[in-house]
């Protein structure tokens, strides 16, 4: 059996079926071959004679039902789709099957496939080098057609939504050539754990998506091999990738299995093989469109999820899962998405709720690959996130179920062009972004201007908050509650990120009154985690100390510092052992975090309760801190000062009366 197995890898080569027309010959492995509705095919199998005597069993399936035999089929397709066609060579030598996929179009599609092939491809994705990530992290391209290709005003874009565009220069790729993009000029972060990179030509149509979900493993790039899977393997920038040292890290190349020769169970074995190859293929380009979590009235009858088909054929959904990482809703096998359309799926249908303070909406395939996702922050009443043509997503007041997507008063695309290489991006990535990067980011404003000082406020979204800073404080009217739009810099104070802005144009104003969430804080908080910052958090507690404008609370065996600075003049009356209850925004400075009450209302006293047998405990034990140094309780301090006062009192009432007595003696 194994003297077989290196006989089919040798002659492998010489074994592609291909597809003629005229006297287009179609050779590399698993190409795609793009025909018109009724144009007549000529499958044939490229192969010497002699490694086929007169007894082999040659079988096509041809992917929409029918099937052939022999050397060569003709064959025409009467509908639009895409099909994977799979040929089989069976014989007392040797068993083996290739795969090629025919996309049938409604009408001719020219320059395809004359004048050569244009076939850009992402072929390696370095995302953990050994070292720093920073020196080098690299994507490379590989033209793997057989004409020149000027890849200028082509992007890389990652799943967050950065985008690298490629202008003149080094664009212009000859078939075989290798095309290396560092971090350092794409600015694209690849993250360690799972990620997806596409690459869109100059028109905006997707040409390409790799996607990898597993724990990176350190200093191996995730490659294409030569059969087209993908594995972790040795780098190889600017050279053909090689397969991996074990074939358990990669996908397994094409199947060899041995065969009788009883027909009917050769035809079974066959039929197993197809079932397995076609759910290995699923390059459609089917991507989320719009998500619509918060309807007037009641949310599950008006919340919905819609996909868009952009292939200009039907694709078959069936087996693809939809999820909100809380439940997965999986499509039934007979669902099939007619070319350049739109399906509408809504709650009642998948009972995945949509939270209205934000929500992740994952889209996999039947393989459990990630083919797109989506985060939305804080959803106004009867406002849908819509993505655009640029694959950009932002809220809009225009809800459009089934048709394209329309951005009503949403000021982003202007944004974007008044900013020309500014990406949108959500507040948590924010604080993963470095300095001067250039962001569209969307928030509710949790603290307006001129509460905690003039030059800056604060926004939140589901996911995270930002300070937002203007040296001349030329801010538009903000309130507490408005959902806003702002453009700018990221800059960094005190260990803590802030977007900068310089003028009000840059901030627009989308809706009014929106609802803002609260964080309760509690014993298994991550109180370090870069998206507690900014925003609103809640705590009860117990006061344990007051410290000019600060407090010391214990709330569930934790000690929180409250920075009271912008309430100070309106504190309510309070002593050691009152319980509190806390709202503010939190805040880092250095290596300290602090919670920030906004207004009056922020810092509620309870009228009734006390913990005085906690504050006994604490204080009997001094071992609180506040400001990163010991305090001294208070009342402690003024018996210590008693004592002392009451010593030196007596000191120089004996040293008087000794001196006197000295006097008269």
């Amino acid at each position: 059996m194994f003297k077989y197995f290196f006989l089919c890898l040798a002659i492998l080569p010489c074994l592609i079926p291909v597809a003629t027309r005229a006297v287009t010959v179609i050779d590399v492995g698993l190409p795609i071959f793009k025909v018109a509705v009724g144009e007549e095919l000529l499958f044939t199998l490229a192969s010497e004679t002699e490694y086929f005597p007169a007894d082999s069993l040659i079988i096509w399936n041809l992917g929409d039902g029918g099937k052939g035999e022999g050397d060569q089929v003709a064959y025409k397709y009467n509908h639009p789709g895409e099909y994977l066609v799979s040929t089989f060579v069976v014989n007392e030598e040797i068993d083996l099957f290739y795969n090629m996929i025919v996309k049938v179009a409604e009408s001719a599609q020219s320059g395809e496939n004359t004048g050569g092939i244009e076939n850009i491809v992402i072929n390696e994705v370095f995302p953990d080098p050994v070292g720093r990530d920073e020196e080098g992290e690299f994507i490379e391209l590989y033209n793997a057609g057989s004409k020149l290709v000027d890849i200028e005003g082509w992007r890389l874009e990652d799943a967050s939504g950065r985008k690298y565009i490629f202008s003149a220069g080094q664009t212009r790729l000859s078939s075989g050539d290798y095309l290396l993009i560092p971090r350092s000029e794409s600015k694209i972060i690849l993250n360690n754990d799972q990620d997806e990179i596409k690459l869109y030509d100059s028109g905006g149509q997707l040409k390409d998506r790799v996607a990898y979900e597993s724990k990176v493993p350190e200093g191996k790039t995730w490659s294409r091999l030569p059969d087209n899977n993908w594995a972790w393997t040795e780098p190889t920038p600017g050279r053909a990738n090689a397969w991996p040292a074990s074939t358990s890290e990669a996908s397994q190349p094409d199947q060899i299995i041995e065969l009788d020769a009883d027909t009917e169970e050769v035809m079974e074995k066959l039929d197993g093989l197809m079932t397995n190859s076609a759910e290995q293929s699923y390059n459609a380009r089917i991507i989320l469109n719009e998500i619509f979590p918060n309807p007037i009235g009641r949310d599950e009858e008006g919340e919905f999820i819609e996909i868009k088909n952009k292939e200009d054929y039907p694709v078959a959904l069936g087996g693809y899962i939809l999820t909100d990482k809380q439940r997965e809703y999986v499509l039934a096998e007979e669902v099939v998405i007619a070319a350049q359309s739109w399906l509408v799926f809504p709650y009642r249908e998948t009972k995945i709720s949509l939270n209205n303070s934000g929500d992740q909406i994952i889209l996999k395939d039947p393989s459990g690959r990630i083919i797109d996702q989506t985060e939305y922050g804080s959803a106004q009443e009867d406002w849908s996130w819509s993505r655009d043509e640029a694959d950009s997503w932002f809220w809009t007041d225009q809800v459009t179920p089934g048709q394209d997507n329309l951005s009503g008063e949403i000021f982003s695309e202007e944004l974007r062009e008044n900013y020309p290489g500014i990406f949108l991006t959500s507040l948590a990535e924010i604080h993963n972004l470095p300095k001067g990067e250039l962001v569209i980011a969307q928030g509710i404003v949790t603290v307006e201007p001129g509460i905690f000082a003039r030059q800056y406020f604060y926004m939140q979204d589901a996911w995270g908050g930002v300070q937002v800073y203007m040296y001349y404080a030329n801010w538009p009217e903000l309130e507490s509650g408005d959902l806003i739009e702002v453009a700018g810099e990221l800059s960094e104070a005190l260990g803590e990120k802030r977007l900068k802005v310089s003028n009000p144009e840059q901030i627009t104003v989308l809706a009014n009154g929106q609802y803002l969430d609260l964080v309760e804080l509690g014993p298994d908080t991550d109180l370090t985690t870069a998206r507690l910052i900014g925003r609103l958090v809640k705590i009860s507690g117990v006061l344990l100390d007051k410290k000019g404008d600060k407090l010391l609370v214990n709330s569930q065996q934790k000690d929180f510092t409250i920075a009271v600075k912008a309430i100070k003049d309106s504190l309510p009356s309070m002593a050691l052992g009152d319980i509190l209850e806390v709202v503010g925004v939190w805040r880092r400075s250095n290596d300290s975090q602090f919670i920030y009450p906004r207004y009056q209302a922020d810092l509620f006293l309870s009228p009734t309760e006390r913990a005085d047998d906690l504050l006994t405990a604490v204080v009997a034990g001094q071992t609180w801190q506040l400001d990163q140094a010991a305090s001294i309780n208070k009342q402690s301090a003024w018996r210590f000062i008693y004592l002392v006062a009451v010593g030196v009192i007596i000191f120089l009432a004996l040293k008087i009366y000794w001196l006197k007595k000295k006097a008269v003696a």
